[in-house]
């Protein structure tokens, strides 16, 4: 979007950030998004 504005490790991580997404299955995805999955917070 305004990958201008961006600095190149920024933009990096965005990139590793969604090939991340894209190998993760859908269904852990949603999980995810619903709260399904909780995290310690150690």
């Amino acid at each position: 979007m305004f990958d201008y504005l961006m600095t190149p490790e920024q933009l990096k991580l965005r990139d590793e950030t969604r090939d991340l997404i894209k190998s993760l299955p859908r269904e852990y995805i949603l999980e995810m998004d619903a709260d399904k999955i909780r995290y310690h917070k150690e």
